[in-house]
């Protein structure tokens, strides 16, 4: 089994961990990906319904891999909030 590039593994780390999972592996991220719904499960997803536990297991991984961004990429933390967004060059 190959495994992603760190990045993509960490990503599907905070899914897994958003969705409730207690030990997430890729093993585990690539049993959800290969769901009919995963992506619907996704978009649906309530975020004033995760827990913060859960939140905080996030943001240590979000903080540990922030460095990992490109100059076009920032973390924006709005009202709680964590979103990554690229501007484009101009």
């Amino acid at each position: 089994m190959i495994k992603p590039h760190s990045l993509i593994e960490k990503v599907l780390q905070m899914v897994c961990i958003l969705k409730g999972c207690v030990a997430p592996s890729w093993t585990l991220a690539r049993e959800l990906m290969a769901s009919m719904t995963f992506k619907l499960e996704l978009v649906l997803m309530d975020p004033t319904r995760i827990k913060p536990s859960l939140i905080r297991k996030v943001v240590k991984i979000l903080n540990k891999y922030h460095s990992y961004l490109t100059p076009n990429v920032s973390l924006i933390i709005n009202n709680n909030c964590y979103k990554l967004e690229h501007r484009k060059n101009q």
